[in-house]
């Protein structure tokens, strides 16, 4: 079975997981190895200090469902970036963790062959650091435009009265 046959699969199982309601990603625990089980309860065990000494509270959780985060955008096919860089972010700005699927999920629905990246984008200009989405498609054209425009459309309400920001852009790399 090729990659793009069986990405095409989990892709088409995640939209139509418990019927036709998409799953979220805290339903995808990402795998069931010896290995996965202990990363998972040695996270539940870790604290994590965020820069300027800021003491996170409950960050257990938050670490845990960052990484169940990462598992299901990996399983979806989606590219991750410097992972730990995403982490980090994530830790800074958990109010992103509920955008993100959203986002994923409204690339998909409207550029449907489209191969998604997730990365921490620095803008050297200023200070300031979002994630970003990035869109591989096969054609780059008006449509594509139009495509994430109305993806845009079903997650960008989300980012109101929230920290952090997610980008939704195409990949011209």
């Amino acid at each position: 079975m090729s990659t793009a046959f069986s990405l095409e699969i989990r892709r088409n199982q995640w939209r139509t997981l418990n019927g036709n309601t998409p799953c979220q990603p805290l339903e995808f625990i990402g795998g069931s190895s010896a290995w996965q089980r202990w990363v998972f309860s040695a996270l539940l065990e870790t604290s994590i200090i965020l820069p300027e000494s800021k003491k996170v509270e409950n960050t257990p959780s938050l670490v845990l469902e960052i990484e169940m985060l990462l598992n299901w955008l990996q399983w979806l096919g989606v590219f991750l970036g410097r992972q730990d860089e995403i982490r980090e972010h994530l830790l800074q700005f958990p109010d992103l963790i509920d955008v993100i699927p959203r986002a994923v999920r409204a690339t998909f629905n409207h550029v449907p062959n489209a191969q998604l990246a997730l990365e921490v984008y620095s803008d050297p200009e200023v200070e300031d650091k979002y994630l970003v989405l990035y869109i591989q498609d096969q054609e780059y054209n008006t449509l594509l435009m139009e495509q994430i425009e109305a993806a845009e459309a079903e997650f960008l309400d989300m980012l109101a009265n929230r920290e952090g920001w997610i980008q939704l852009t195409v990949d011209f790399r």
